[in-house]
């Protein structure tokens, strides 16, 4: 696993982004977000944080040489009320027979309103899957935004506040439906920010756990903390349970306060771990002695599904309902088919996932 970390240089541009990620297409956008990236030609693992982040439109952008296993381009737009990710990711290569690269883009929107108060954390995930041409198979992805409040860690009082972005794709042989898809928002177990300094450290995880293989990808992103105030990560049985499986060693630092971020792709872990995300039995700890309560932490638990809403934009509405209609009647192994139509998984669209988004019109998410 490595870490990743930011400092603020400018008033009101610092950036994290990218951990394990994709080629995107530059832009002339102001206050670009460059991204670092890792990959693997079958998955990748994309997270990006900006602390002070001016109002308007934040687009990530990748070095030049990196690598195109996976075309990914994000870009976060904050009113100062709310941050809006929306983007598009492709998986460019062919690894199977008969399989055509580039493969169908996916196509996200994902957005969050800032914490009410002065302390405190918000995130959306959302997950989706899209037909790899030729094979079929299927590219399946996560995405989350996330927003936070809190101070500069220390005596200062100075508010910190900012974004979080990130995804995580991975290409499976077939529409698998054991693969486990999920998050954790992370936030001092006691609720409250420390005394006296009003420290509140805060993160996001995304993870995809494939029990067949007993392999892990994650992303983990931090904010309000520096390496040195990272003294341990870890996965376990509750915020004082026994741990089940050691984030930490490792890992590769870059000093940076304010921010704080690491990844692993397709890590074997013991199978223990992955039957405990799915039992919801899995919580994610990060110490730091920044905040009284030692840690900052969350359950891992499985991305909802609203039920319907096809695009997730949070409506059962009438775009739902024309997407399933252009894959109705089109089974597993057709092109036309589209697996986040198939709203009971029995590998058509047919007249049962019409009546399920029927039931569903309109409804909220």
């Amino acid at each position: 696993m490595s870490w990743l970390h930011l400092h603020p240089e400018r008033s009101h541009a610092t950036i994290l982004a990218g951990l394990i990620g994709a080629a995107a297409c530059a832009t002339s956008f102001a206050d670009e977000i460059p991204a670092f990236k890792l990959e693997f030609p079958a998955v990748y693992v994309w997270a990006g944080l900006e602390v002070y982040p001016d109002v308007g439109d934040h687009p990530f952008t990748l070095p030049l040489g990196t690598s195109t296993f996976w075309g990914t381009a994000a870009t976060v737009s904050f009113d100062g009320g709310s941050a809006v990710a929306t983007g598009a990711s492709a998986h460019l290569v062919a690894l199977h027979a008969g399989e055509a690269a580039p493969s169908t883009t996916w196509e996200f929107t994902v957005g969050v309103e800032m914490p009410a108060g002065p302390f405190g954390a918000r995130e959306r995930r959302i997950r989706d899957a899209v037909i790899h041409p030729g094979g079929p198979h299927v590219d399946k992805y996560m995405a989350v935004t996330g927003t936070f409040k809190g101070t500069v860690p220390g005596p200062s009082l100075a508010p910190l506040y900012g974004f979080i972005h990130g995804s995580i794709g991975k290409h499976t042989t077939s529409d698998d439906q054991t693969l486990f898809q999920g998050g954790a928002r992370l936030t001092p177990p006691s609720g409250q920010p420390d005394q006296p300094d009003q420290d509140y450290p805060v993160g996001t995880v995304l993870v995809m756990a494939d029990p067949s293989a007993s392999s892990l990808t994650m992303a983990v992103i931090l904010a309000g903390l520096s390496a040195l105030q990272v003294s341990g990560a870890d996965i376990r049985q509750g915020p004082d349970g026994p741990i089940l499986w050691e984030l930490r060693g490792g890992l590769s630092h870059y000093d940076y306060p304010y921010a704080v971020a690491g990844g692993l792709v397709d890590q074997p872990v013991p199978p223990s771990v992955i039957q405990a995300m799915i039992a919801g039995a899995a919580y994610v700890s990060v110490q730091t002695p920044v905040h009284s309560d030692g840690q900052i932490g969350g359950w891992i638990v499985a991305i909802e599904e609203c039920v319907g809403d096809i695009d997730h934009d949070g409506v059962v509405g009438l775009t739902d309902l024309a997407r399933l209609l252009a894959s109705y009647g089109c089974c597993w192994g057709n092109p036309c088919y589209d697996p986040n139509s198939d709203l009971n998984q029995d590998g058509c669209v047919d007249l049962n996932d019409l009546a399920t988004l029927l039931s569903r019109f309109g409804a909220s998410c």
